[in-house]
């Protein structure tokens, strides 16, 4: 069973240019600085990590740059959290069978997949409570630190 939280959000619609679907957005207050609402690889649901009580988020970026010390490099903050965008969603659990991307900040139609929505079309944003799952790490704490390496080495293509 998924562990949910309450959120009040910015809310807004789209309309894809391609097939017509209105689509609902959302998005976390400009002063929830450190919370992030991540999606899910096929951009259809949402899901919430605050990354500064999240213990698996540091640990991730550690590995990350433990990887590429090995390799001689030393990573600038924003290749950093770069990587660890691309990455994050390796240490999470699947929500609703889909596989967690935290790059993923392009909303997409969900009748054709077209990442061309016009906004426009409202031009109302507007608050909305919503429930979403929270980001939980139950198989990335199973693994060992080689295995967990492995993963994030895969994911960045190394």
């Amino acid at each position: 069973m998924e562990n949910l939280i309450t959120l009040k959000v910015r809310a807004a619609e789209g309309m894809c240019r391609v097939c017509g679907t209105i689509r609902e957005v959302y998005y976390l207050n400009d002063s929830s600085y450190g919370e992030r609402l991540l999606l899910t690889s096929d951009g259809k649901y949402y899901a919430y990590v605050n990354l500064f009580k999240d213990e698996v988020y540091d640990e991730v970026e550690l590995i990350i740059k433990d990887i590429f010390c090995v390799k001689g490099k030393k990573l600038s903050l924003k290749e950093s959290a770069d990587y660890l965008n691309l990455t994050f969603g390796v240490a999470c659990d699947d929500i609703n069978y889909q596989v967690i991307d935290a790059s993923k900040n392009i909303k997409s139609c969900l009748n054709c997949g077209s990442k061309d929505l016009d906004f426009e079309i409202s031009n109302n944003e507007y608050v909305k409570q919503v429930e979403v799952p929270l980001i939980t790490h139950f198989k990335w704490k199973e693994l060992e630190k080689e295995e967990k390496k492995k993963l994030i080495a895969k994911k960045l293509n190394l």
